[in-house]
């Protein structure tokens, strides 16, 4: 819900805005407004659909996505720099291709052999480890 927050003049010519409990500080659209938004970029295929059937830009989608993805994110979880990625036709029962993921700095094995469609680890072994 867009929300034109009404604004009033003390005695003393200072200016101030009404508070209200549905809408944070400096925001137009109200709190659940904010909560539509963020649960249809999750279930919605693009940024644009959402803009277009809640009425606003994109790059506010774009924002309000991103709020939610900080708030997800697993905290202590970190990536290397650089990775390879390596997908080859196996001949194992685990499926037709199989998956390596190599650290590319490091030179060792990350996440050993994976099956491509479920991303199951059929084994883990450290190859060479030059740190």
């Amino acid at each position: 819900m867009y929300y034109k927050r009404r604004r009033y003049v003390c005695s003393c010519g200072k200016r101030f805005s009404e508070k209200t409990s549905f809408i944070e500080r400096d925001q137009r659209f109200s709190k659940e407004w904010h909560q539509a938004i963020q649960m249809l970029c999750v279930k919605s295929p693009t940024f644009k659909s959402v803009a277009e059937k809640m009425g606003t830009a994109s790059s506010t989608v774009i924002r309000r996505f991103d709020q939610v993805a900080e708030q997800q994110l697993v905290s202590g979880v970190t990536l290397p720099k650089a990775i390879a990625i390596e997908e080859y036709k196996g001949d194992t029962d685990a499926g037709k291709y199989q998956l390596i993921i190599v650290s590319s700095f490091r030179w060792s094995y990350s996440h050993g052999l994976l099956e491509w469609r479920t991303h199951k680890n059929v084994f883990k072994r450290n190859v060479c480890e030059f740190t």
